[in-house]
């Protein structure tokens, strides 16, 4: 259960304004088909996720208790920095093949995003990798599947940059908390 709430949260806020989100909402845009984007996100998080998580679970073998909490907290710090930083928008998208163009393009956003890198360190340190990818997957889903029924200006009125330093914030505190802890400086 270590990775369940965990994983959907750091998910969830690590991809607020981020580049799926931007994506998503750049494909909405042009084409419209939020079926099409919705089954292209779902085949491509749960490629995506799942990998990262099996990934972790190899690497964990390896490792100590110490290194797993130090690479979550080195992924916590990255996904920190990542907030921190505006993303730019995403460019438009041609109308024609929607779910074809949605799967590469959402699959180059998840794959230098870090929400994989973010499951892989959770399923390495609790060792539950299948429990890590899916929450993980509902993580992406409760991030992108608003963002298709939000209006063009969604962005303006919600706030997405305040909300990105602040759970940027969080990461960084969480983060540091685990580093410090992996290297014995603090309990």
């Amino acid at each position: 259960m270590e990775a369940l709430l965990p994983v959907i949260l750091a998910v969830l806020m690590g991809e607020m304004g981020g580049k799926v989100q931007g994506e998503a909402e750049a494909l909405m845009r042009g084409h419209g088909s939020a079926l099409a984007i919705v089954l292209a996100l779902g085949l491509t998080s749960l490629t995506v996720l799942f990998f990262a998580a099996f990934a972790g679970i190899l690497l964990a073998e390896m490792m100590t208790y110490q290194a797993r909490t130090l690479m979550l907290g080195v992924a916590l710090l990255s996904s920190a920095f990542g907030l921190f930083w505006r993303k730019k928008d995403a460019a438009p998208v041609g109308k024609r093949q929607p779910f074809v163009t949605s799967v590469w393009r959402l699959i180059s956003a998840q794959l230098s995003d870090n929400s994989g890198f973010l499951v892989f360190a959770f399923a390495a340190r609790t060792h539950a990798p299948v429990l890590a990818a899916s929450a993980g997957f509902c993580g992406m889903l409760l991030a992108v599947i608003p963002v298709l029924a939000a209006p063009d200006d969604w962005r303006a009125d919600f706030k997405v940059a305040l909300l990105r330093k602040i759970f940027g914030f969080l990461f960084l505190f969480v983060g540091l908390g685990c580093v410090l802890t992996a290297l014995q400086l603090i309990f």
